[in-house]
Formats: structure tokens, sequence, C-alpha cells
């Protein structure tokens, strides 16, 4: 196994399991690749093991869990080597309260619709939204690989109308961090191409897919991945 550590967060509706088509790409790699929202699983987002981990370490972090990433690098900005930022939100301008007020409005609104009873009329509604309409693959989701109430505090706590605008901490940290999106996902690379006029990033990086890269696109991605940890090899 090579000398290189990747912790790889999912997103909302996501499980640890989803990074198994590109973990098995790069599989000469320790990886770390925690569930939130899974029964018998405690939600960790203070990454322990990376501390201890010798050679590289990579974040990479998928929509919401590219969120959290974010809020890590903040709080823990030496934890992790590098950060990959897979189809990531930065968040909403501080000025932008009306943004703000509607996306809490509209997440509270999709808390209140999980539920046991509904699971299946919930997920026909999430997966009918936009961002994932040029997405090639929608992950099979069954409601006995969640814990209810873990899913819908999750989105109230990681709200993205809480979430700062992390567009500076972004430019703070341009050197350690990869921005990629998916070509098809127009509103994403819209969010990146907004990243660069800011000089957040100086360049961002398009896979061929929609929102859902890692299931779209995992040998693109792995690619990427081995990349960045090979350019960090001593």
């Amino acid at each position: 196994m090579s000398v290189g550590l990747i912790c790889a967060l999912h997103g909302f509706l996501g499980q640890g399991s989803d990074w198994e088509p590109v973990k098995n790409l790069l599989s000469d790699f320790e990886w770390y690749t925690p569930d939130l929202f899974a029964p018998g699983h405690a939600t960790d987002l203070t990454f322990s093991g990376a501390k201890s981990s010798p050679g590289k370490k990579v974040f990479v972090g998928y929509s919401l869990g590219g969120r959290i990433g974010l809020s890590v690098l903040k709080s823990q900005p030496q934890l992790f080597d590098h950060y990959i930022f897979v189809s990531v939100n930065p968040g909403f301008s501080d000025s932008d309260l009306a943004s703000r007020k509607q996306r809490l409005q509209s997440d509270s609104e999709w808390a209140d619709r999980i539920s046991a009873g509904n699971w299946e009329s919930f997920l026909k509604e999430w997966n009918k939204q936009g961002v994932f309409s040029a997405s090639s693959v929608e992950p099979d989701r069954k409601v006995s690989d969640y814990v209810i109430p873990k899913l819908k505090e999750s989105l109230k706590r990681w709200s993205l109308g809480a979430q700062p605008d992390y567009s500076e901490l972004i430019k703070k940290n341009k050197s350690k961090i990869t921005w990629i999106v998916g070509s098809k996902d127009l509103k994403f690379v819209a969010l990146a191409e907004q990243l660069k006029q800011k000089n957040a990033i100086d360049s961002y990086l398009k896979i061929e897919s929609g929102h859902r890269i890692p299931f779209d696109s995992p040998k693109k991605l792995s690619e990427i991945i081995r990349t960045v940890l090979e350019s960090h090899s001593t």
C-alpha cells in the first residue's frame, strides 16, 4: 500500500460505500470513508485518524461532504495536505439575505418531508431536482440504510442558508485546493467561474459528468485524486 491517506466524505443521502467505485481504482492508498447517517455509526467530523496517519493526507468531499470539508479547512487548516472539492457550493454572499432565508426555508421543508412512512415519495421528489438532471446514475437508497433523525437534523444544521461564504477561505488556501465540477452541471460550473473571477481559485477542473461525479465519472475522479496524492509524495 502506498503511503497516503484519502479521507472522503459523501453528500446528503450518501453513504461511505458511495466511494467504492473510486476506491477500487485507488486501492493502493489507505481510505477513510465515514457514514454520517447510517445506523450504528457515530457521526465523526473530527477525522481524528488523519492526525496520526503517516504520509500525505488528502480530503475529498462531494456536495454536502465538501461543504463540511470547508468547515474542517477553516477550523483545522493543517489537518490535510490537500483538499479536493467535488460539486461543492462555496456559500451565498453574506449580503444575500434573501437567498439564505429561502434556502433555510427550503431545507426545513425537505426535512419535514422525511419519514420512514413516505420514504419512496420523498426520494422520488429529491431526485427530481434540476441539479441532478444531467447525471446518468441515480443511487439506490433504502430507508433501512439511514437514521431518519440524523437526516432531518443535517438539513437544518448544515443548510446552505446557514453556511458562511467561504470564498475568502478558499482564496487564502487556494494552493492546497483542487476544485472540480461536472461539465453538464451548469449551476456549479457558474459557481466555479464566480470563484475564479474573485481570484479565490486560479482554475478548476471540469469532468464529463452531471452533479453526481463520484457516480457518473469514478475513473476520471480517481485519476485526479491519484495525481494530487502523487504530486504530494515525498
